[in-house]
């Protein structure tokens, strides 16, 4: 049915330019041939520019294709009924005249709705695009890391025979002096290896861990108030926020002098809720829009967008704020 009115509403270009040159010249036969060209250059625009898209149209759901044919198909209704088989066009009756109107404006809202949604589901489909994006780099750092310490484990087990056979020597001398050092260096390569303990989930142990690591090296005081044991959210998601929001913060300290860069990290859980909170200062104040912090710069801007629709999504609420110079991040996961 949709097929059929969408094929006789392509034929109405070819009426009217019919009627158009039949009003110029009053010759039937050229009103005629002026409707057989048209026919042929819209048959050859459709077929070869719009049929690929017109079968993909008609190969969706039913309800998607009946939407799409409101407009064919109560235009053929209404030429039949109106024009073609009775004389209440030309009536000129206000029922009949305001008709179309009406009728296009309900079209015209229903297809508001319908892109309304269709734009919603496109851009819901894309924050899930992002946030897979950015759980599988936050498992890559994760991976890395403990990649990089069975390496470095690997090479302390490799040299303990050298070690042990060195301070053998200079336990033999009585260099104790020496022994100890050797003692103590072996201990801190040890230790370099260990990921620092901050919460008992490993999840969201190693995501912090990295970061503490990242704000070592970038020289940026790094602050954590952690108390969190048990807990009923998923650890990927919430593992995903604090990434994305300390990712931000790193990056804000990196236009700061030395001595003022710092970052303080709160998470715990209290009445059976997750709080978090991460506080830095900044150089340059953030402009928001719509409760969120925006980016100038191409490819960014997504961290904050993710962290408002995981907060969303986990039912739970979140705050973008400044406050004496600090930027400030404020989660609650019920």
């Amino acid at each position: 049915m949709v097929s059929i009115c969408t094929a006789y509403l392509f034929c109405q270009p070819a009426k009217w330019f019919g009627v158009m040159t039949f009003h110029f010249t009053r010759n039937s036969y050229a009103e005629y041939l002026a409707r057989i060209i048209t026919l042929l250059l819209v048959f050859i625009v459709v077929f070869f520019f719009l049929s690929e898209y017109m079968a993909k149209l008609f190969n969706k759901d039913t309800r998607s294709t009946l939407i799409f044919g409101i407009t064919p198909v109560v235009y053929y209704v209404f030429d039949y009924t109106l024009s073609t088989y009775t004389g209440l066009w030309d009536a000129h009756t206000d029922g009949v005249v305001e008709f179309l109107p009406f009728f296009l404006g309900i079209v015209f809202l229903v297809f508001c709705l319908v892109y309304y949604k269709e734009y919603e589901q496109k851009e819901d489909a894309k924050r899930r695009e992002q946030i897979i994006h950015l759980v599988v780099e936050e498992q890559k750092k994760e991976l890395e890391a403990v990649k990089r310490s069975e390496h470095e484990i690997r090479l302390i087990r490799h040299d303990m025979r050298l070690f042990l056979a060195n301070l053998s020597v200079s336990i033999e001398k009585a260099d104790m002096g020496t022994a100890k050092k050797m003692i103590s260096s072996y201990i801190d390569a040890i230790d370099a290896t260990t990921v620092k303990n901050y919460c008992q989930n490993a999840t969201i142990n190693y995501t912090i861990s990295a970061f503490a690591e990242r704000c070592e090296k970038s020289q940026i005081q790094f602050q954590c108030q952690i108390d969190l044991e048990q807990f009923a959210c998923d650890e990927i998601v919430l593992s995903t926020i604090i990434s994305n929001g300390l990712d931000n913060a790193i990056r804000a300290q990196a236009l700061l002098p030395v001595a003022e860069r710092k970052i303080y990290l709160m998470l715990k859980e209290m009445n059976g809720k997750i709080l978090l909170s991460i506080r830095n200062p900044f150089d340059k104040e953030p402009v928001f829009k719509d409760g969120l912090p925006i980016s100038s710069r191409n490819g960014h801007g997504y961290g904050t967008q993710s962290i408002s629709y995981l907060a969303e999504r986990m039912g739970g609420s979140y705050q973008f704020l400044t406050e004496d110079r600090h930027f400030i991040l404020r989660v609650i996961i019920p």
